[in-house]
């Protein structure tokens, strides 16, 4: 007996690797899987962004990222390990997302069993620089997984196919439009200027005296 706490490692993992392997199952045990999903209120099935945003912040993904570059020390992270070891261990990484056992270990030790480095360093029998080293690795393979999830979602929000064949459509149909209009305003604006010389000649023509007004071969100049 005993709380998943204050097992070893070792048996905290055999105990999820037992529960993985249960979980898997045959086909014939969808069903089953699916009703303690929902009467658990959690899924087996690869996340999406609308639900990892309830889990991790973008503020707390550049954590991530910047921890997997060695940009900052993995204090800084420690209050993200409990959500992404709880992501991992139940698959919602994906189910073709795997790190190492060790890997796995050290997130279990940290992340679910709330252990520090140097606990592990004993129940392990590891150097605790080889012990960062590996737990670094696991964290960068993590956080590129994690930001290719935002980036799938940012790729299926960009038109694609039929959709942006039709958008470039309605695009050049507007340019036609302007185009049409910007000619009916310039003819327009012709027809106005025509019409204003004509009555400025006409004005003018008006004043001349009788002879010239008579003077068929001058008028035509007028």
């Amino acid at each position: 007996g005993g709380s998943f706490k204050s097992m070893d490692v070792r048996t905290a993992m055999a105990v999820l690797e037992n529960m993985e392997s249960v979980w898997a199952g045959s086909p014939s045990d969808a069903p089953v899987k699916k009703t303690i999903s929902q009467r658990s209120g959690s899924s087996c099935e690869k996340i999406e962004v609308t639900e990892l945003n309830y889990f991790l912040t973008p503020h707390d993904l550049k954590r991530l990222e910047l921890y997997g570059r060695n940009l900052c020390d993995h204090h800084l992270v420690t209050d993200l390990l409990p959500a992404i070891a709880r992501l991992y261990f139940t698959g919602r990484f994906g189910s073709d997302f795997k790190v190492s056992s060790l890997q796995a270990a050290l997130l279990c030790g940290i992340g679910l069993q709330h252990k520090s480095v140097e606990s592990l360093n004993g129940e392990l029998g590891l150097p605790s620089n080889q012990i960062l080293a590996m737990f670094n690795k696991a964290v960068r393979k993590m956080s590129m997984a994690l930001n290719g999830i935002l980036e799938e979602s940012e790729k299926s929000k960009m038109l694609g196919g039929k959709e942006r064949a039709k958008a470039e459509k309605a695009a050049d149909k507007m340019k036609d439009v302007s185009h049409q209009t910007l000619q009916e305003d310039v003819e327009e604006a012709a027809d106005v200027a025509m019409k204003k010389l004509k009555q400025s000649k006409s004005s003018k023509a008006a004043n001349l005296p009788a002879e010239i007004m008579e003077d068929a071969e001058i008028m035509q100049y007028a």
